[in-house]
């Protein structure tokens, strides 16, 4: 592979969406991003890792959905070899293109509009078995705790009610932050007695256990 291949630029030349983010955000979140998912990150120097750390850039989200497109051709050729590696690579893009997303429709910015229109394209055993409306077990058979399953369904029920609701009733992205709290209350039956503060990290343990188990 040549040096430097699929290297992210340093400068940003497409529009400036998020003009003057604060420093102080694109690192919190960033480290939020990358802590727990060392085991993902080959080395230090993981090409994956640079998309999660520029996660505020328009390109960083355009580079990647053009890397999911092409590892999808390859998939297109009947005597493609290895397809079994080309559909892990490809979800491990549509993954980190979700989180993108997540935290640009968390902190209020602008979606782009090949944000809007992304749709995963490969669905792993564990979204089959949502469709069946039997995931519990199959985390549970992971090896995944109650209060961890909480955590999981928390984060799809809140994904799911933010994909249907994506504005709010004053015409605003709808957050992390509004959501969770709405669905937690929807759906109180369903989860432990939590505080309201506590739901927006419980929404995002619940997004790394989606992958980790």
């Amino acid at each position: 592979m040549k040096k430097g291949k699929n290297k992210i630029p340093s400068v940003d030349n497409s529009p400036p969406i998020i003009p003057n983010i604060d420093q102080k955000l694109k690192k919190e979140v960033s480290d939020e991003l990358i802590k727990g998912f060392e085991w993902y990150f080959p080395n230090e120097h993981s090409t994956y890792k640079e998309f999660i750390e520029r996660w505020f850039l328009p390109l960083s989200f355009i580079s990647l959905l053009k890397r999911r497109d092409n590892h999808l051709k390859k998939l297109e050729n009947p005597k493609a070899r290895f397809k079994d590696i080309v559909q892990n690579k490809i979800k491990e893009c549509e993954y980190i293109l979700n989180m993108i997303i997540d935290r640009w429709i968390e902190h209020g910015f602008e979606l782009l509009d090949e944000m809007k229109a992304f749709k995963p394209t490969l669905k792993s055993e564990s979204d089959k078995d949502i469709q069946q409306d039997n995931y519990e077990a199959s985390y549970l058979k992971g090896g995944c705790t109650e209060t961890q399953l909480a955590y999981i369904k928390l984060y799809k029920f809140t994904k799911k009610y933010i994909e249907q609701n994506p504005k709010t009733t004053d015409g605003k992205e709808m957050s992390v932050n509004k959501a969770v709290i709405i669905v937690y209350k929807e759906n109180i039956n369903k989860f432990p007695n939590w505080a309201d503060s506590t739901l927006n990290s419980y929404y995002y343990k619940g997004e790394n256990l989606t992958i980790s188990i």
